[in-house]
């Protein structure tokens, strides 16, 4: 149950942080494509104030994830340790009490210990699915936007160049010089 809690937070806290890694990269990309209009109108610093709080943004929920997935990777040890205390306290008494022999507390103790690698790497796997399913959720939303760029209704879909493509009648020319 507690394991699922701190899965489902995985995964919100990965899809905050994608997104905020998405502004900041949307941040960069629009300031590098701007540079010309940025410096024409003396900008840099309002430009890097609002990239140092964008990217202030995405630190924190990137701290947050990783903080979350420590906790949640922890989770096993926590329980194991629980598990493995109830079991010696429980056993000591049997053991103490002679209704427990020495050796069946040594396989108990055993089993324990053969099922913790298991139990970590569950979990792991499962935290692991957890934070990567926010990336495929992105990844599906991207690729079932409609594209911005749409053909115009009338538009003649073209199957293959069969004779190559002939420019006539075309020119260009900057003023009143010619060019092509």
């Amino acid at each position: 149950l507690l394991q699922g809690r701190y899965g489902r937070r995985i995964r919100r806290h990965s899809t905050k942080n994608l997104e905020r890694l998405a502004d900041v990269t949307d941040s960069v990309t629009q300031t590098l494509q701007g540079i010309r209009v940025v410096k024409s109108f003396n900008g840099e610093k309002r430009e890097a104030d609002s990239f140092r709080g964008r990217a202030m943004q995405q630190l924190r929920r990137a701290i947050k994830l990783v903080r979350t997935r420590a906790w949640a990777d922890t989770l096993p040890d926590l329980f194991l340790v629980e598990v493995f205390a109830l079991v010696v306290i429980v056993a000591g008494a049997l053991v103490g009490g002679g209704k427990l022999g020495l050796g069946n507390l040594l396989r108990c103790i055993a089993a324990l210990g053969v099922t913790a690698g298991p139990l970590r790497r569950i979990v792991k796997a499962y935290n692991d699915l957890q934070q990567s399913s926010a990336g495929v959720a992105r990844l599906f939303e991207l690729l079932d936007a409609e594209p911005q760029i749409q053909d115009h209704p009338e538009a003649v879909e073209l199957d293959g160049v069969r004779e190559g493509v002939r420019f006539s009648d075309v020119w260009f020319s900057y003023d009143s010089e010619p060019v092509l």
